[in-house]
């Protein structure tokens, strides 16, 4: 598949999902109950950082376990080792905090999804000159909506996720802003599972989430448009 077939594919997906959950745990193992509580609560997108040890071994066992129920990707992404690893491991997308040209280059020609940090529109234009055109801002929270909307104006073709500092009451202003899907981290997803209780209460903490991102979306939805 070609670099920009990928990406399509890749911002598809996360959109149709609309909340993507940014998991850092302890361990793989911690990852991937974590990563299934939240799905158990809804969520149908989750990336994997690599700052959990063995991220990739995670990434590959929630990519079979979660097969139709939730697209499971690779964040943090920063080198091209770690690319490797992930698209190794059946990543759907590569996430990075930053738009580092050598991986962002490596990742696409692989044929590859890979949505870099941005926060600037210095940065925005760097990913650009890559042919990308879907992006995470990061960090959600150093300007927050206003911030998206201000970078929409003069990047039109571009489209953002925003990641760090989303909540639930934050939400609705995400959305109205333009976001096309928010990421959502320690908010959401908790480094791991304590017992049957806690997996419980993750999994309605996502269900709630997921609900407003659903109920967000469909509130703004043009009329007569499917939902």
């Amino acid at each position: 598949m070609s670099p920009a077939g990928a990406e399509a594919g890749a911002v598809q997906a996360l959109e149709q999902a609309g909340l993507v959950a940014v998991v850092r745990a302890r361990s793989a193992a911690d990852a991937v109950e974590v990563s299934e509580a939240l799905a158990d609560g809804g969520v149908r997108a989750i990336e994997v950082a690599f700052t959990t040890p063995d991220a990739a071994e995670a990434i590959a066992t929630l990519a079979e376990r979660l097969a139709g129920r939730a697209v499971v990707g690779a964040g943090t992404v920063v080198s091209r080792s770690q690319a490797d690893e992930a698209i190794a491991g059946a990543a759907a997308f590569l996430v990075s905090p930053g738009v580092d040209a050598d991986v962002v280059g490596h990742v696409r020609a692989a044929g590859h999804a890979i949505l870099p940090g941005v926060a600037t529109p210095t940065e925005v234009m760097a990913a650009a000159r890559h042919g990308l055109r879907a992006l995470k801002l990061f960090p959600g929270s150093l300007g927050g909506p206003d911030h998206l909307r201000a970078l929409r104006g003069p990047f039109p073709g571009v489209r953002f996720m925003p990641t760090g500092g989303v909540s639930l009451a934050s939400i609705p202003a995400w959305f109205g802003a333009g976001a096309f899907a928010v990421g959502i981290g320690e908010r959401l997803a908790p480094p791991l599972i304590h017992d049957d209780e806690h997996r419980a209460a993750v999994a309605a903490a996502a269900r709630e989430l997921v609900d407003a991102v659903d109920g967000c979306r469909a509130a703004l939805a043009p009329a007569g448009a499917a939902r």
